[in-house]
């Protein structure tokens, strides 16, 4: 319905081994409540974009009259993800269909290998879809080639689980974080070194550290740049796995608090 996300299917159930790590996994999304899970589930997967909202139905936004569209911000319909092993098809996304509005937040919980990971990537089309559609903002881009994605790219980031391989070690912290803008031509040489700043201020790290390489830095450090970098084109849609597990232990509530900021801003 309006202003709510709508699984057609339990969705960790449509996850390889992920049934058993949700005995309810429709919990899972429904706003205001927490998902069951059993020791066994370990990970979890974000989905989110601007304006807030209030379990699921569109609210004002501070103040400001913003309220979520009637066309979905991502809709998701019997995604399947297969990779072709010498065993047969490794089914690790099969029939996942849910919709997300603007200025929702989707919570998914399963135990690790239950395709988590697999279908972020595939949400932003870093895996083509074995079959089923991705629709972004109204348009199908499950099947568009890179050159005719590329003008949807900027809608959607993604911040990765691993920081030390989600980061080029033979660029600066400050070449990671403008590169997306780069690509997408956005600003001058000047405006753009000024985005980078403003952000590694906001992710808690310091304009110095621009200049300096990913190998100087912890992996909770690290994150925070892979946060900066996801951020910086203000994307409509960020999917995080694992979001704030690598984070540095007096880090996470301040990076949490900086993110919803960042949505409510968007």
């Amino acid at each position: 319905g309006h202003g709510r996300t709508t699984i057609r299917m339990p969705v960790c159930a449509a996850l390889s081994g992920g049934a058993s790590a949700m005995p309810d996994p429709a919990a899972a999304v429904q706003r205001g409540h927490k998902p069951r899970t059993s020791p066994r589930a370990t990970g979890a997967l974000l989905v989110d974009g601007p304006v807030g909202t209030d379990h699921g139905h569109p609210v004002k936004d501070g103040g400001r009259g913003l309220t979520s569209s009637t066309t979905p911000l991502i809709e998701l319909d019997q995604l399947a993800i297969h990779f072709a092993t010498r065993q047969g098809p490794l089914k690790a996304v099969d029939g996942v269909s849910l919709t997300i509005h603007r200025g929702e937040t989707l919570g998914l919980v399963g135990e690790s290998g239950c395709g988590k990971s697999t279908l972020a990537r595939a949400l932003i089309r870093l895996y083509r879809p074995t079959s089923g559609r991705v629709i972004l903002d109204g348009v199908d881009i499950s099947n568009l080639s890179e050159r005719d994605l590329r003008p949807h790219r900027h809608k959607m980031q993604m911040i990765f689980q691993d920081p030390v391989a989600a980061l080029d070690g033979r660029f600066t912290v400050g070449e990671a974080i403008a590169e997306p803008l780069e690509i997408a031509g956005v600003g001058t040489a000047a405006s753009r070194a000024a985005t980078v700043r403003d952000l590694l201020e906001r992710v808690g790290l310091g304009a110095g550290a621009a200049n300096r390489y990913p190998h100087a830095f912890s992996g909770g450090q690290r994150q925070r740049v892979g946060i900066a970098r996801a951020i910086a084109l203000d994307p409509a849609l960020v999917t995080r796995a694992e979001p704030i597990s690598a984070l540095d232990v007096s880090i996470p509530a301040p990076i949490v608090n900086m993110l919803v900021e960042r949505k409510r801003e968007m």
